[in-house]
């Protein structure tokens, strides 16, 4: 006859939750390192991730420009504002994925 230990059984059913269960890390700040393609540094250099393979960016913070057409005392001016993308040392504020494996950029910080 084999022993039941319940503590045992309790013991090897935490060990499965914590392995099919990992901590989502959240939010960080990360560091652009790279900028061709973007790269990003993140948990004190510990992890690198690279736009296309496990990096997304939000709009937001890629460049682009825009047409703006204003009216000033009756007359109507247009200008064009250009949006700067990311920079080599800029600052981010990251989230990663519900497993870890992936990094969304949202914005820059200063």
């Amino acid at each position: 006859m084999i022993d039941y230990d319940p503590r045992a059984v309790t013991k090897l059913g935490k060990e499965f939750k914590n392995r099919d269960n990992p901590k989502q890390i959240g939010h960080v700040i990360g560091t652009v390192v790279k900028v061709n393609p973007i790269t990003v540094s993140v948990l004190d250099g510990q992890a690198l991730f690279t736009d296309g393979d496990n990096l997304m960016i939000g709009d937001n913070t890629k460049g682009y420009t825009e047409t703006v057409n204003i009216t000033i005392d009756g007359q109507s001016h247009t200008a064009i504002i250009t949006h700067n993308g990311l920079n080599l040392n800029d600052k981010v504020i990251c989230q990663f994925t519900n497993n870890n494996q992936k990094l969304v950029i949202f914005n820059k910080t200063s």
